[in-house]
């Protein structure tokens, strides 16, 4: 018998990459000592070093994963808004978890978990998959940091922003504050605000609130790169330039 808020979401989490190809009772079976655990946001989810108990997969939010630098200030290494949390092969964490809005979490014991995979091909491979999906985001991300100039970064944080399921859209919800984006595009909050001024002024966009209102679609498309324009409807379209 698997959780009740586990079989209202039952249709949701057979969507998830990691589960493809698993059949109805093969999934039941990874899910009989699962939980679905809700975190508002600023909550921790893990810390650093502790011993890796569950497999983490976000239903719907974000959660940030982040580790403390020499003067104890938080770098954060990945914004991570759907699939797993952590990988199925280390014994404690390296990074610390935090929720960056209220999240919803599916929580599967690892020993559970780890056993399942090791007899399902298909679940192995899909969590193969996955850590390798995450891995070129990390080098892509890694690449990003090595850009010298910060308003290039930033136009292309933005512009990853504006694509909602490949398709781009004039308001840009910033789901996270100002020190929090800077952190994670490795640069100071000072350099941030002042650069992302000057591109409010060039790119002529609004800022309200948290929100980031611009003119037309394509406003930030002189900042785009492969890795962005593979996720964007306009590619190969006259229009693309990459």
């Amino acid at each position: 018998m698997i959780d009740l808020k586990i079989a209202n979401r039952f249709e949701d989490i057979k969507k998830i990459a990691i589960f493809a190809q698993l059949k109805n009772e093969q999934l039941f079976a990874i899910l009989k000592d699962a939980k679905i655990i809700n975190l508002k946001k600023d909550q921790i989810l893990f810390s650093q070093e502790q011993k890796v108990n569950n497999f983490y997969i976000i239903l719907d939010g974000l959660v940030k994963l982040s580790k403390l630098n020499s003067r104890g200030a938080e770098a954060i290494i990945k914004i991570i808004d759907s699939g797993s949390v952590n990988d199925i092969f280390i014994d404690n964490f390296s990074l610390s978890a935090m929720t960056m809005k209220n999240t919803n979490l599916l929580m599967i014991p690892i020993d559970i978990f780890k056993n399942y995979a090791e007899k399902n091909y298909n679940l192995m491979h899909n969590i193969f998959l996955e850590i390798s999906a995450q891995n070129d985001d990390l080098v892509n991300q890694l690449s990003n940091l090595k850009i010298d100039d910060n308003k290039e970064k930033i136009g292309q944080f933005l512009l990853k922003n504006s694509l909602k399921k490949g398709k781009k859209t004039k308001n840009i919800d910033l789901e996270f504050s100002k020190s929090e984006i800077a952190s994670y595009l490795g640069m100071r909050l000072e350099t941030f605000s002042r650069i992302l001024h000057q591109l409010k002024i060039d790119e002529k966009f609004f800022i309200k609130k948290n929100k980031i209102i611009l003119t037309h679609e394509n406003a930030l498309c002189s900042y785009c790169n492969k890795e962005i324009s593979a996720n964007c409807d306009m590619k190969n379209s006259n229009f693309c330039k990459q």
